[in-house]
């Protein structure tokens, strides 16, 4: 995606999804805490290498840097009798090395996490649970762990997002249950007037969604259940305009716990128009379409772990596109190598599609994005980590496909000073 002569947009440093499978400290005892109370503290500093620091389209303008990055995390944690919960924040600090082409700093960025979880057991047949999660950075970089927001190129400006969710779950009877949720999220930006690179000039725009669903699950065997459910969604994204999405999906989940599980569902999905977007043709409203999702989750020899699947939704786009019509592909695979060591990885595809909106003013994307990490003990708090990501983006605006790629290495420690008590 051209850049024009902006400074290039930054990297938000939010974890790898190989990392995110190690973000509980793989290679580490969990810290040992005296009674109900625990607290493991994580410090990792890295140094890593990109060769499209300002992920910029054009050739000829790429610029590779060296990545200095400290993160810190500190949750807090308490496990009680009936409640348990999670406080954890998180800050990190990225500084850019030997670029020509932008004054010195003129990259660098903090970034800052925090989430809070609850859950609650009322006894053996329910309980509830809340996450809530907010960050602030100068970007939302593309997470191969969130496809929401997942232009690579957004121009500078310090981004928002809040996320939260609250569900239950309810015996209704020897083999039957009810599910419950609410969850709302909500991005928004400092310098909305930025324009979407690709586009005629679109400005970003705040967003937010307030998702609701209910689902009624039935044991047919031991290891198998069927489920009918409801999900609606109200999406407000701004000048893009505002619309409800309703799905109505039946699924089947079975497998083995100890082996292997395996979820599909498939459904229908309405979309109608609250407000329209101005580019928006007629015959949107009322627009059906197919929705559905299919999971694999197995347990493999000597402690290995798969995952993956394929889903088809429509939903936010984060304020970068419009409601969007998006199917993904994800996989990840955790194995250790050896005592003391561990490799992981994982990748996505996506494709997104803005709902009835002008191909030149919300152009569909589709992205493929790899990652992988080494994570190997030195000791009982140490680990030497390293890591390697490789990301292409190719985005259509009108006729002309605009492509950004980037490859980055990348070399750290890391430091759990409770993990050895």
């Amino acid at each position: 995606m051209p850049v024009g002569n902006r400074v290039p947009a930054r990297r938000w440093p939010a974890p790898r999804a190989a990392a995110v499978l190690l973000a509980a400290g793989v290679g580490f005892a969990p810290g040992a805490a005296a009674g109900p109370w625990s607290f493991s503290p994580v410090v990792t500093l890295s140094a890593q290498r990109t060769d499209n620091a300002g992920l910029v389209a054009t050739a000829d303008a790429r610029e590779a840097a060296t990545v200095v990055t400290a993160d810190l995390l500190l949750p807090l944690g308490y496990r009680g009798r009936r409640d348990d919960w999670i406080l954890s924040y998180r800050p990190v600090r990225e500084t850019y090395r030997g670029l020509d082409s932008v004054p010195s700093g003129a990259l660098d960025n903090t970034a800052h996490y925090a989430a809070f979880s609850w859950t609650r057991r009322r006894s053996e047949r329910s309980r509830w649970e809340l996450r809530t999660s907010w960050s602030r950075a100068d970007r939302a970089r593309l997470a191969l762990d969130a496809p929401e927001a997942d232009l690579v190129a957004l121009p500078r400006t310090k981004t928002d997002t809040l996320t939260s969710r609250l569900a239950m779950s309810a015996r209704t009877g020897p083999r039957s249950e009810f599910s419950a949720s609410v969850a709302y999220h909500a991005t928004s930006f400092d310098r909305p007037e930025a324009s979407v690179p690709g586009s005629a000039a679109v400005p970003l725009a705040d967003s937010s969604t307030v998702t609701v669903e209910g689902t009624l699950g039935r044991d047919v065997t031991r290891t198998q259940r069927l489920s009918l459910g409801y999900r609606g969604s109200r999406i407000d994204e701004g000048l893009r305009g505002e619309v409800d999405v309703h799905r109505l999906l039946a699924g089947w989940s079975g497998g083995r716990p100890e082996a292997v599980g395996f979820t599909v569902a498939v459904g229908i999905s309405r979309t109608e128009v609250r407000r329209a977007a101005p580019d928006d043709p007629p015959g949107l409203d009322g627009d059906l379409g197919f929705v559905g999702t299919a999971l694999i989750r197995a347990r493999l020899p000597r402690q290995g772990e798969f995952s993956g699947g394929v889903t088809r939704d429509v939903g936010a786009s984060g304020g970068t596109g419009g409601p969007s019509e998006t199917t993904a592909v994800h996989a990840g695979l955790l194995w250790p190598t050896g005592k003391w060591s561990k490799i992981s990885f994982a990748g996505r595809w996506t494709d997104r599609s803005p709902l009835g909106a002008d191909r030149s003013l919300s152009p569909p994307t589709r992205t493929t994005a790899l990652g992988g990490e080494w994570h190997a003990a030195l000791g009982e708090t140490t680990a030497l980590v390293l890591s390697v990501e490789q990301m292409r983006q190719t985005t259509t605006a009108g006729l002309t496909p605009l492509e950004v790629d980037y490859r980055i290495w990348g070399f750290g420690l890391r430091w759990a000073p409770g993990a050895g008590r």
